[in-house]
């Protein structure tokens, strides 16, 4: 469950020490249905950070307000995070919004309106992978919720004589599974085989060079290999202080301060880039280094294309890619849809493809372009992200691809 969610029930995690200027984020909380709010509901908006730090966190009771009901919660400046808002009854979360992205930045922001969803509580969750496509898929006493596109659908138990399968109230989607591999039918197509991959623990890690160390975080404990490995520390991870634009973990019985603020490091060896820069404060030295995961640049919303090869695009329809946590890229290439791997490797090269690719036909400049775009994907070598936030797509020193968000 949600570190968000947690905060709902118990009410009771502990809040960073805050030293920082705050900013207030505000906006408007709405949902499409027509339902009623309760006059009891309670408003709940919460700002995350790094490790799930708490940045920001406010209730208030709705007193009989309809939406769209308007929120404002305040969290240091120069600091990003994901902001999710909720409405719950009695305790239970009723509606809740995907996680909106905050930049880091100054000054008061307002998000307009955030369209929240009704909540469904998936217990467990395993990744789904049908062939090109990967979809979660969580089970409770209810029965199953299928999350495809970023929408939950419910599937209600049915005995059968191989055992019980979900599915749809409408019969559209249906569900079969072993616990391992199965079968899923959606919008009453032809079954699709599928397997089930539990979601892997996500472990932190940061590392520097002369001298050589290295950090993880993982299950609330940091571990520090020292002096290229020879010196180890195991430590249970603290409530950070947030200062000047970084989450500070201090250890002041060894007089060790480890920090760390979002924004693109570069390894001073490899040269792959990182969304991480760590420092590192000993009683004898300051080290730096770069930590966290390279593919989190680029995951999460998709990419829009603007330029092809240093030119702009010829035809309208333009292309675009997302990148999945998983390794995998998709998107839709002007006139087809993609879909492939997306591999980096330790010293930051990229290769993308074998792509698969739709057969449908356009417009003969549609085709055109299309065409140079797929071949200039998987031809990319390494990427890059600009200071104003656009992607490089690069095949050696040459920009190949440019696209934003």
């Amino acid at each position: 469950m949600l570190r968000f969610l947690m905060v709902l029930l118990a009410m009771a995690a502990v809040t960073p020490a805050l030293a920082d200027e705050m900013r207030s984020i505000s906006g408007k909380a709405a949902y499409r249905e027509r339902v009623i709010l309760p006059k009891d509901a309670e408003l709940v908006v919460e700002v995350t950070g790094f490790q799930d730090a708490e940045l920001g966190l406010t209730t208030e009771p709705t007193d009989g307000k309809q939406v769209p009901v308007d929120f404002s919660v305040d969290i240091p400046d120069k600091m990003q995070g994901l902001l999710r808002v909720a409405f719950t009854v009695e305790g239970q979360v009723r509606w809740i919004s995907d996680p909106v992205h905050i930049a880091a930045g100054s000054g008061a922001l307002d998000l307009g309106t955030v369209m929240l969803h009704g909540y469904v509580d998936t217990g467990y969750s395993d990744l789904l992978i049908c062939g090109d496509e990967t979809m979660r898929i969580g089970f409770n006493q209810d029965g199953a919720v299928l999350e495809r596109n970023g929408v939950a659908e419910e599937l209600a138990p049915t005995v059968v004589v191989s055992g019980v399968r979900y599915q749809s109230l409408d019969g559209k989607t249906i569900f079969s599974g072993n616990g391992k591999s199965g079968t899923l039918t959606l919008e009453g197509r032809d079954p699709a085989d599928c397997t089930l991959k539990p979601i892997a623990r996500k472990v932190w890690s940061a590392q520097g060079n002369e001298p050589g160390w290295m950090a993880r975080i993982d299950d609330q404990r940091l571990t520090l290999d020292l002096n290229y490995g020879a010196d180890r520390l195991d430590l249970d991870l603290p409530e950070p202080e947030i200062e000047s634009g970084a989450y500070h973990y201090g250890f002041p019985q060894l007089g060790l301060d480890f920090a760390v603020s979002d924004g693109i490091c570069r390894d001073d060896m490899s040269g792959r880039i990182y969304p991480q820069t760590i420092t590192l404060k000993t009683l004898t030295e300051t080290l730096k280094g770069c930590g966290g995961n390279t593919l989190s640049l680029l995951s999460g919303k998709a990419w829009t294309v603007e330029e092809i090869g240093g030119h702009a695009l010829a035809v309208d329809n333009p292309p675009t890619l997302t990148v999945m946590d998983d390794g995998t890229v998709s998107g839709f290439a002007g006139c087809n849809q993609f879909s492939g791997a997306f591999v980096i490797d330790g010293e930051g090269a990229v290769k993308i493809g074998p792509l698969a690719v739709t057969e449908k036909m356009c417009a003969a400049g549609t085709m055109s372009q299309e065409k140079a775009f797929l071949d200039t994907l998987v031809a990319v070598t390494a990427f890059d992200i600009s200071s104003n936030g656009k992607l490089k797509l690069m095949t050696g020193d040459t920009v190949a691809v440019l696209a934003g968000r």
